[in-house]
């Protein structure tokens, strides 16, 4: 539940309304997860398949954005050179 940013109270001769301010905007990042190429399958802290419950080989693993439950696009680090913005820190 997300926290007021102001409360105070509107008073109306003997009517008292109370009043909570909250934040309009919320804030959207990208999580990228680790994924098992092969399978489609996320890669636990370990690096261990959690369909296959096996360990994982480093070469194996690639970074993938879920777009849909269990659909991955995979991304290299050549997609993320293409999308660095000049100029920024």
């Amino acid at each position: 539940m997300p926290r007021s940013l102001w409360s105070g109270s509107i008073t109306f001769g003997l009517v008292n309304a109370p009043v909570r301010l909250y934040s309009a905007v919320q804030e959207h990042k990208l999580h990228f997860n680790f994924v098992h190429e092969e399978d489609n399958s996320p890669i636990g802290y370990q690096k261990i398949c959690k369909k296959e419950d096996k360990p994982v080989p480093d070469d194996e693993i690639v970074k993938g954005f879920e777009f849909r439950k269990g659909e991955y696009v995979f991304m290299e680090d050549e997609d993320f050179q293409a999308a660095k913005i000049e100029g920024y820190r």
